[in-house]
């Protein structure tokens, strides 16, 4: 599967029988940093497909970039019992002349006017040393992407992994030092392409404590709920509802009664601002034009709104 994680980093493997874990690392190059992104290949899995972490960049962040000098930097490092074919980490910088095409665009048959600026493989040390590229980007780049991949050999051992941190693209023939932002401004800044409403179980029907809380609902039918959620950010583009079914994993509290269980969620209007979701009560009926409350009652419950690329 592709999955995005910190930092809009999207992280995948490749192969037969694909089998990595991506984690927050706190094994970094420098007390500048407090984590880094570690992507490691199963101990024991034979697959030897390449295990990437790729992160896109929308046309509204490198339009600018067109025609110009750019560089990109960053720290890596490889696990100890790495794999990666003669120790090669692969990198790339990718465009496109089309804005916004994304992955599944890339992936079902390339962007328009794809070009690859920079295409190196670094050896890897295993310690952190900080790599720097300088290249030029072509007339008329509308998206990128930055990626990180290697391609894998034999049965991986404990640690066949690599490591990246401080990753930096920038206008210019030189690399500056790591731009570090407030955390606040970067999970504004992430919150554009992903937002999450809930995680969890809710401490209870009235909300208290409640990391699975997820919105007070009016009751527009007997047995239907619906809700409007505001985004904390702007979205990117019309977001798509994400969430984790799962049986009575949600339930509401409607005019002082508890119980109406949930197990799916739809999403009736999508926008940039604020989305409609709408779901139907596993059994049971209530009484139509109530409000109430909406929360997850599953430690595996999960709503967001996604607008990545």
């Amino acid at each position: 599967a592709n999955n995005y994680t910190a930092d809009r980093w999207m992280c995948y493997s490749g192969g037969s029988s694909p089998g990595h874990t991506v984690t927050r690392s706190t094994d970094v190059p420098s007390s500048d940093f407090q984590y880094s992104l570690k992507n490691q290949r199963n101990s024991g899995n034979t697959s030897t497909g390449s295990v990437y972490s790729v992160q896109f960049v929308e046309s509204v962040n490198c339009f600018d970039l067109s025609n110009k000098m750019c560089t990109l930097s960053f720290w890596a490092k490889a696990g100890l019992t790495y794999s990666g074919t003669n120790g090669f980490l692969n990198v790339a910088v990718g465009t496109g002349t089309t804005a916004d095409q994304g992955y599944s665009t890339l992936a079902g048959g390339g962007w328009a006017g794809y070009a690859t600026p920079l295409n190196v493989f670094p050896i890897l040390n295993t310690y952190w040393t900080k790599y720097s590229y300088t290249f030029m980007v072509g007339s008329g780049t509308q998206e990128m992407f930055v990626m990180f991949n290697n391609s894998t050999s034999g049965t991986a051992a404990a640690d066949d992994s690599y490591y990246i941190a401080g990753v930096q693209l920038e206008k210019g023939p030189v690399a500056t030092p790591f731009d570090k932002r407030h955390y606040t401004t970067e999970l504004s800044l992430c919150q554009r392409y992903f937002e999450v409403i809930a995680t969890g179980a809710s401490g209870g029907t009235t909300g208290t404590n409640n990391s699975g809380g997820i919105a007070n609902v009016l009751t527009n039918a007997t047995n239907q709920i619906y809700a409007t959620i505001l985004y904390k950010v702007t979205k990117r583009a019309s977001a798509s509802l994400v969430y984790v079914s799962g049986t009575n994993y949600y339930q509401a509290y409607i005019a002082g009664n508890s119980g109406f269980n949930f197990t799916s969620i739809g999403q009736d209007h999508s926008g940039t601002q604020q989305s409609s979701i709408a779901a139907t009560v596993n059994s049971g009926t209530f009484t139509s034009g109530y409000c109430g409350y909406f929360y997850s009652t599953s430690a595996s419950g999960f709503v967001a709104f996604s607008s990545e690329l």
